[in-house]
């Protein structure tokens, strides 16, 4: 969770909560629910979350550290939010020494249609952006048209986000997922007992909920929402990290 839609690059937001409801924040990492979560709990965040990355990053980023440190590592409580996979792809550079975010788009019929590539949307310079991509692009597009399939990259993906659950088990580390995107009736044949580590709680309607997205729009918490519809971005507002933080607290008060 990057803190997608609230980033202080984008001025005229930054403006419209000053003047709308004098709100101002350094990053928006500082107001996205687990940093919330972690300064009312008295924890101290690891946060690696990056815009645009997906599963394949957190796959990797997750044994990185836990194994950087594995007695910090049981002493963690993990969140997992699990968006779509088809177009995050987590992609090494031998040219830059680095792994890169990648994200694909799919023609209508679910072929490779394109690519994108860049160390950070928000963040890194767009010439920098645009010379990651005019190295790297046209030898990739002419790669994945031969021997990607969205399908074939979904179901690898997936396999290998079982085998970092059932590690996690297997340690007996604390963990929760938040199965925004993923068949979770897919990993239950292979960790049947998974339910107990998925973040479902009541919210104060009554309804269940594990997809900050999902409620953020059912309760009407997004940023368009906040904004009464100036800015048409269906992200969780600043209001809605807040809400979401005390839910999880509560949740995680009554384990």
């Amino acid at each position: 969770m990057a803190g997608g839609g609230l980033e202080p690059v984008q001025t005229d937001r930054m403006k419209y909560y000053k003047d709308r409801y004098n709100l101002e924040w350094i990053s928006e990492r500082d107001i996205m629910w687990p940093k919330l979560v972690a300064d009312k709990m008295g924890y101290k965040l690891f946060d690696y979350s990056k815009s645009g990355a997906g599963i394949e990053r957190y796959i990797r980023e997750t044994y990185d550290y836990i194994h950087e440190d594995f007695e910090r590592a049981k002493e963690t409580i993990f969140f997992l939010e699990l968006p779509v996979i088809w177009n995050k792809v987590d992609m090494w550079s031998n040219i830059h020494n680095r792994y890169l975010i990648c994200n694909t788009d799919l023609t209508d019929s679910g072929e490779f249609k394109d690519l994108h590539l860049c160390d950070d949307y928000w963040y890194q310079p767009l010439k920098e952006r645009m010379e990651i991509e005019r190295e790297l692009a046209p030898v990739l597009r002419e790669s994945f048209t031969k021997t990607w399939s969205v399908k074939q990259y979904e179901k690898k993906i997936l396999k290998n986000l079982i085998g970092l659950l059932g590690y996690m088990k297997y340690k007996n580390y604390t963990f929760y997922i938040l199965p925004q995107a993923i068949q979770i009736s897919y990993v239950k044949r292979f960790i049947p007992d998974i339910d107990k580590h998925i973040f479902y709680f009541e919210d104060e309607n009554g309804g269940i909920s594990n997809d900050f997205h999902n409620w953020s729009s059912q309760y009407k918490m997004q940023i368009r929402n906040e904004s009464d519809g100036l800015f048409d971005d269906s992200h969780p507002g600043y209001f809605a990290h807040i809400k979401w933080a005390d839910l999880i607290i509560k949740k995680l008060k009554n384990e």
